[in-house]
Order: structure tokens, then C-alpha cells, then sequence
């Protein structure tokens, strides 16, 4: 099960998102599926519109606006649970109680009567447009009494409530998942003929350009084509040492700004690719080693380092979120 989480200051316009069309018109029948005790005492499974979408998050808001609290980054915290389209659809009671078992894991709830608990909401709006059955929680951040819920290391806190989750609830492990998918993509045997052809190329454009009656490739002494050969697998090293490391981050991560929070850390630079005309739409990306003084960086697309390394293809294994494209 994948979490995914964002932070912003506007409850309204994430409830109307989720009960809207969605980007790829995916959405369908949005409803409720937890939430706290008296917005679940108030609402039913009902399907949601617009207006019932805004009445929810004013009763979210209200502790926000009733103690005027500020709260950095935002109040309104926002996470989605996602399965992998291979394991299939979960019933609304079986989420049900996932996400009242997140809630509670994250500190969000009453804690057994010590403190004032937080409103919030999960709405459930059938599958992704790539087939990942998921629900969206919603929490306000300010408590029933103003006091402002912790959220610090929210990112690997949910990662190991999943975890947890996924054996309570008898889910298949992420991580079970992700360790087969590491190991794919990188096949010696096609890395070396990747280089054989690049060394043939290469050999017979010099030849050519340069007129000379030298051999062609077939009939090149077979130790040369290989000091040839080694040469460019030595060369591309680089590009494929540094496709291992973006395989690794985006193998384990569960969305895309932990993707790119997770190649900053391993030292990379990573650059976004912006829709033609936009500055708030992205597309794709490109990423570098960090260089040593006085050198520049070297930089390669996704799609160059490996073809199922592109931001599409990518974005294709993460849930759907409502700032997906422009993480």
C-alpha cells in the first residue's frame, strides 16, 4: 500500500477536487468511507456533490477558524492509500477500517482520551486512470481544541504505518514488491551489445569519413573489436551508474515528490521538463551527478538513461494525486 502526502491551506478546493471529474475524468461515484464520529453521525455513503463536497470541509475547517490558527505549511494534510492495480479492489468496509487504523497510527485520533482529537474525512472515488484502487484522507491539522497535531518525519511515519497495515489487514508487502522490481531493467548481456553497436557505428563512420581502404567491422581482428567495445562500455559507466541510482529512488518511493526528494539525497541534481508553454504543468525531468569544482554537470533525461525511467512511465506505478503533474 502506497501513502502519498501533500500539505495546503485550502480545504474547500481538495474536497471538490476529489468529488469532482478528476484529470483523466477517472472519478467516479465519490463517497465517504471514514471519518470522525460526527461527521459520520451526519453523513452517510451517499455519492458526493459540489455543495456536499463544501459543507464537509467547512465542518473540517471549523476548529481552524474558530481558534484563528496559523499553521506552517498548511493546515489542511492530505494522503492518499493506494493499492497496486494487481491486487484489486477492497470493499468501502474493508477501507473503512484501514483508514481508521492510519488515523490512529499517525496520531490524529483522541489518543485513548488524552487529547483532542482531529476532524477529517476519507473519500473514496473508485480507481485510478492506471487501475490502483485508493482512498484519500483528509485531516485538519488543528485540533478539536486548537492545539496543532505533530506531523514531523510524517513521510517515513506513514511509509511504516503501511507496512503495518499491510499485515494487519493481510495486504501484499510494498516492499516484497519493490525488491523483485529493483533487480529488473539492467541486463548485462544488453548493455554489452548496446556497446557493440555503438563501437560498430562508431568504427564505421571514421571509416568512412576518413576514405581509407580499412577493414570493415565484420572482418576487424576479433581482440581489437573488443578493446573497441570496452572502450565504450567504459565511456557510457557514468550513465549507467547513475541510472542505477535513479532506478533505486524511484523504486522506492511511493510518489513522485518522494522521487525527487530521494535523488536530492543521494547527492544528485535533478531539473524539471515543463509542458510547452507552461511553467506549472511538468512533463519530464532530467538529473546529474553533482560535479567537482570548476566542471559542469552532465546531464541525461529519464529517457536516456533507460526507457522505463521516463516521468510517464514512472508516474504510471504512482498514485493519482491532485498536484501529480506538477510536483
Amino acid at each position: 500500500m502506497m501513502p502519498n502526502i501533500t500539505r495546503g491551506d485550502r480545504m474547500a478546493g481538495l474536497m471538490t477536487y476529489l468529488v469532482g471529474a478528476g484529470r483523466a475524468n477517472e472519478h467516479t461515484e465519490p463517497h465517504l468511507v471514514a471519518g470522525d464520529a460526527a461527521m459520520m453521525a451526519w453523513h452517510d455513503d451517499a455519492e458526493l456533490g459540489r455543495d456536499s463536497a463544501l459543507a464537509i470541509a467547512r465542518h473540517l475547517d471549523r476548529p481552524r477558524k474558530a481558534f484563528d490558527v496559523d499553521v506552517k505549511g498548511g493546515h489542511v494534510w492530505h494522503c492518499s492509500l493506494s493499492l497496486r492495480a494487481e491486487e484489486g479492489t477492497l470493499t468501502d468496509e474493508q477501507w473503512n477500517a484501514i483508514a481508521n487504523d492510519f488515523v490512529r497510527e499517525m496520531g490524529f485520533d483522541d489518543h485513548e482520551g488524552t487529547k483532542a482529537p482531529c476532524r477529517w474525512v476519507a473519500v473514496r472515488h473508485g480507481v485510478s486512470k492506471n487501475g490502483n484502487d485508493h482512498i484519500h484522507i483528509a485531516v485538519n491539522l488543528v485540533r478539536e481544541d486548537g492545539t496543532k497535531a505533530p506531523i514531523h518525519m510524517d513521510y517515513k511515519r506513514s511509509q511504516t504505518v503501511a507496512r503495518a497495515l499491510e499485515v494487519a489487514h493481510g495486504l501484499e508487502s510494498l516492499e516484497s514488491v519493490q525488491a523483485d522490481r529493483a533487480t529488473r531493467g539492467y541486463d548485462p548481456a544488453e548493455r554489452e551489445a548496446q556497446a557493440r553497436w555503438r563501437a560498430r557505428a562508431k568504427y564505421e563512420r571514421n571509416r568512412h569519413s576518413a576514405g581509407t581502404d580499412a577493414p570493415e567491422w565484420a572482418k576487424l581482428d576479433g581482440a581489437l573489436r573488443q578493446v573497441l567495445i570496452g572502450a565504450e562500455m567504459r565511456a557510457d559507466q557514468p550513465r549507467y551508474l547513475l541510472s542505477l541510482k535513479v532506478r533505486g529512488c524511484a523504486e522506492a518511493s511511493a510518489d513522485e515528490g518522494e522521487f525527487v526528494r530521494r535523488m536530492r539525497r543521494e547527492g544528485l541534481i535533478v531539473r524539471p521538463r515543463y509542458a510547452d508553454g507552461r511553467t506549472d504543468v511538468i512533463t519530464g525531468y532530467s538529473v546529474a551527478e553533482r560535479p567537482t569544482a570548476g566542471e559542469r554537470p552532465i546531464w541525461y533525461g529519464g529517457g536516456n538513461l533507460s526507457r522505463d525511467l521516463t516521468l510517464p512511465r514512472l508516474r504510471d506505478g504512482w498514485p493519482d494525486t491532485p498536484t501529480g503533474a506538477t510536483t
